[in-house]
């Protein structure tokens, strides 16, 4: 048992909160092996609700547990796309609302794309425990950039372009399988902000949000755009746009675009934010796209990430080195 504590970086835990054991059930759907993994991971990492309490002395020592997790999150994101949908999580009546621009969504319409929802573990497949890593790494960590979105950027860290263009930028990468604008929102909130202050975000979120509309979807990306420039007022904040779903036109990818284009109307209007859009490069003339680009029509492939990356990569070069503070320890 400790070799995993130490796999986790904990030094130790609390032993008085043994009796608030965490279940871990995964009767809710057929076993697999993927989710018999991640039960037992579960129960050998965790066993408990220690690890909330253990003091993290070694975050670079998550990021193992991040790419299992990354896996697992990739294998199960259309099971919790459906237990999302059913879900009761209760939402606080005073959470976190950033209302559009004039003339679009009514002020005292409660927008449910910007309600801060907490990372769901739904699928028992330890989603939750990359919160905790992600807080962890914050306490020590210094990054030039952030990422933070769900699996289109939790897996970009697997890639080799990655390594080639992002990591000599000192990144973080605070991206998790399947969550939502609520789910980014919530975790900004509650940790993954705290002693760090990156002079550039990167916000890939959205796809997921199956039960909102083009407009409410937008209007949660917004909300975490403002919160970003509010909590980090010096820093710039990029938006990616939503990537065209499904291998012909379809109401999904009609949608995404909706989004993107209301993106495109609002942003400019936030100082400090932006939206880069190259979606467009995946479709083909006939309209369809490349399983070379998207394996599944959704996620992107190293041909995909290489297509994303490159204009990223300028950009993000570009706002560093317009920063004064980046400009300075140049000379």
């Amino acid at each position: 048992m400790r070799s995993l504590w130490q796999l986790c970086g904990a030094s130790h835990y609390d032993k008085r909160v043994h009796k608030k054991s965490i279940a871990c059930h995964d009767n809710s759907y057929p076993p697999t092996f993927p989710t018999q993994c991640a039960s037992r991971a579960r129960t050998l990492l965790v066993g408990s609700s220690h690890i909330v309490n253990a003091h993290i002395v070694n975050p670079q020592s998550c990021t193992a547990l991040q790419s299992f997790l990354s896996i697992l999150s990739l294998h199960t994101d259309r099971r919790r796309e459906a237990s999302v949908r059913d879900s009761s999580a209760p939402v606080h009546p005073k959470s976190f609302y950033l209302s559009p621009p004039s003339g679009s969504m009514s002020d005292e319409e409660m927008n449910p794309a910007a309600v801060p929802v907490p990372v769901q573990d739904v699928q028992g497949d330890g989603r939750w425990m990359s919160q905790i890593c992600f807080t962890a790494e914050c306490k020590d960590a210094e990054p030039e950039v952030l990422f933070v979105g769900d699996s289109m950027v939790q897996l970009m860290q697997q890639q080799e372009v990655w390594r080639e263009l992002f990591s000599p930028l000192h990144v973080l990468n605070f991206g998790i399988g399947g969550d939502t604008t609520c789910n980014v929102l919530w975790r900004l909130q509650n940790g993954e902000l705290q002693n760090i202050r990156p002079k550039v975000v990167v916000v890939w979120v959205g796809t997921n949000n199956h039960e909102h509309t083009a407009e409410q979807v937008a209007g949660g990306i917004l909300a975490i755009a403002q919160l970003l420039t509010s909590r980090l007022p010096r820093s710039k904040v990029v938006v990616l746009g939503l990537l065209p779903r499904g291998e012909r036109p379809n109401p999904l990818r009609e949608k995404n675009a909706a989004v993107n284009a209301l993106l495109r109307s609002w942003l400019p209007r936030l100082d400090g934010a932006q939206l880069l859009d190259v979606g467009g490069c995946f479709v083909h003339s006939d309209g369809t796209v490349s399983p070379g680009d998207m394996f599944d029509f959704l996620h992107l492939t190293a041909v995909g990430y290489r297509a994303i990356a490159k204009p990223l990569s300028d950009l993000l070069m570009q706002l560093l080195e317009e920063m004064p503070e980046r400009r300075a320890s140049l000379v």
